[in-house]
């Protein structure tokens, strides 16, 4: 027969064992698409309150870390993701892009005019934190910019995108682009905070002020706003103007106290041959402003052949019989390392849906020229995203905003 002090020893054995499992137990390491609540009990009275193993994850996913850079390949060898879906695609498939030579992401966080305020303001900002964050743990250096350029820009209210449109609500001038000053230093904070190695004030400042003296004007007035508040390198971005006959040269903006620019030429054309010359003399005129502005470099981003694939510009690049098939994006791929090699010091093409998808003839051939120059980069730690984590972390963080991403 068990004794009674036998029975106590038991019981205490028992509540022991409990404690261990519940003190074992941790919420922030759970999955983060579980989003159902965990109940604790606190020790000190009776009440209990409701833990978001969600949440709880994100708070610590989203705590700033420094990637050491130190030993990357001082080409920024990117990707451009200018939409959500494409950061999504690049960290779906880190490794690829690792393979391929890619150490750098530009992620592009959504500014929208608010359709009450008539203000900028940027909408899911969590979800763009969540892919810096994330991109930075599969390896990859980060370089941000705000993006207006979006077709959601006027939230439904009427936006000038043309010429002549006077009865548009927002029409492009000094006065509209100075309302963006807080949200492009808001962003640059951000790029502070998360430890972006360049920050960009915006994306085709001309679009927004209506004319390139304008849009100098006011990225003279925003660069030392933007110094206040993050410390790395900052660099300028601008769109192409035609000089006839089909071809661009960068546009002409007052770069004085930026480290870099960036510039788009043309998606592409059919006709290679001309592409090439084109790519040539937009590339010399980028290292003019080099000269001209004492910069560090000149690099390129939305470059090369555009094969489909992004949500609405299929029709817009349609317009313009600028989609290409996979034969026709190859020539101008190949001619545009002809053009590129020993003159740029960055590289943002749309590697995965301007292109379809990887493993294309242009995935490879700008992978062959990243892996000319440098070795692979190596993630901080690895984690096998699903695409329906993906989604439910980007509605989860998005919130109701989260729709107005994806307004075309």
């Amino acid at each position: 027969m068990i004794q009674g002090k036998s029975y106590i020893k038991i019981a205490l054995i028992l509540m022991l064992g409990v404690l261990l499992l519940v003190s074992c137990s941790n919420p922030a390491a759970t999955s983060p698409i579980t989003t159902t609540s965990i109940q604790t009990t606190t020790t000190a009275s009776t009440t209990s309150e409701t833990v978001d193993p969600f949440m709880a994850w994100w708070e610590d996913f989203s705590q700033p870390f420094t990637l050491d850079t130190m030993n990357y390949c001082s080409f920024f060898r990117g990707a451009w993701g200018s939409r959500l879906d494409e950061l999504r695609s690049y960290l779906l498939n880190a490794e690829k892009l690792r393979e391929a030579g890619v150490d750098t992401i530009m992620v592009e966080a959504e500014i929208v005019l608010d359709r009450e305020t008539h203000e900028p303001k940027s909408i899911g900002d969590d979800v763009f934190i969540f892919y810096m964050q994330a991109l930075k743990n599969a390896g990859f250096r980060i370089v941000l910019i705000p993006n207006p350029m979006h077709p959601n820009l006027d939230m439904g209210l009427g936006y000038a995108w043309g010429e002549g449109d006077t009865d548009a609500f927002y029409q492009p001038s000094y006065d509209l682009i100075k309302k963006f000053d807080g949200v492009v230093v808001h962003w640059a904070q951000i790029a502070e905070e998360y430890g972006a190695d360049a920050f960009l004030p915006i994306l085709e400042p001309y679009k927004l002020a209506g004319g390139y003296d304008t849009a100098s004007r006011w990225l003279q007035e925003i660069l030392p706003q933007i110094k206040e508040v993050y410390h790395g390198p900052v660099w300028a971005t601008d769109g192409m103007y035609d000089i006839g006959m089909g071809r661009s040269i960068p546009t002409p903006y007052d770069y004085n106290g930026y480290d870099l620019l960036l510039s788009g030429p043309p998606a592409g054309w059919k006709e290679a041959n001309f592409w090439e010359d084109m790519i040539e003399g937009f590339i010399e005129k980028g290292l003019e402003y080099v000269n001209d502005y004492g910069l560090q470099g000149f690099g390129l981003y939305e470059y090369g052949g555009y094969t489909g694939g992004i949500w609405y510009e299929d029709t817009q690049m349609g317009i313009f019989d600028q989609i290409l098939n996979q034969e026709q994006a190859a020539d101008i791929a190949n001619a545009l390392v002809r053009q590129a090699s020993g003159k740029l010091n960055a590289s943002f093409p749309r590697m995965s849906l301007g292109w379809e998808d990887y493993d294309t003839p242009s995935f490879n051939i700008i992978s062959a020229w990243y892996k000319s120059m440098w070795g692979n980069v190596a993630p901080v730690t690895f984690t096998a995203w699903t695409l329906e984590q993906l989604i439910e972390i980007e509605g989860r963080l998005g919130g109701e905003e989260y729709g107005d991403i994806f307004v075309a």
